[in-house]
């Protein structure tokens, strides 16, 4: 094998440690893009990522997203709804209470799990647990989101009622929502 050949290789290994690109990436910050692309064009938050975060996305990808806008509301619904539905239960409060006021979630966590049950307990442990970890992923995942992205979440509320789950605990799909083209078409 050619030198020149080895050392562009190597450079290129190198440089693929250092750049993030879309692959898995959109998941995770397609909350923040889908608030961002409001204000700003697609263009725009694809060069910021990039000029400032070293994350390549390219418009395209973020356009095809925001397209499939539907899909990404779902996932996080997926992870939040059901640790969600447990602390609702277990408060005797509704879900959306728990999901769109953090003070009713507060609440419910420091009068049902802040308190250890006693050693030899099973039961009110492995409950004490659900709830704390239920309470770990709505306060560090669901509330730690954008705000305007929350509220969006809302013309998803039939996918927050238990009737919309199937028996494994799944979302089922429902595409009456209409996600706005207008909306990707302006931030173009």
């Amino acid at each position: 094998m050619d030198n020149e050949f080895t050392d562009m290789g190597k450079e290129l290994v190198e440089q693929s440690k250092e750049v993030s690109t879309a692959r898995g990436i959109m998941d995770e910050l397609f909350p923040y893009i889908y608030v961002a692309s409001r204000r700003m064009s697609l263009r725009a938050i694809s060069r910021w990522l990039e000029e400032n975060k070293n994350v390549k996305i390219s418009h395209v990808s973020i356009s095809k997203a925001l397209k499939d806008s539907e899909s990404y509301f779902i996932k996080v619904l997926e992870e939040i709804v059901p640790p969600a539905r447990f602390l609702a239960d277990q408060g005797e409060i509704s879900i959306e209470t728990i999901l769109f006021d953090a003070d009713a979630l507060d609440y419910v966590i420091q009068t049902k799990f802040r308190q250890q049950p006693e050693p030899n307990d099973k039961a009110g442990w492995t409950l004490y647990y659900e709830g704390d970890t239920a309470g770990y992923i709505l306060e560090n995942c669901w509330f730690n989101l954008p705000e305007e992205f929350r509220a969006e979440c809302k013309r998803f509320g039939q996918i927050i009622n238990e009737e919309d789950y199937d028996e494994e605990g799944f979302v089922r799909l429902n595409h009456n929502s209409e996600a706005s083209e207008n909306e990707v078409e302006h931030a173009e």
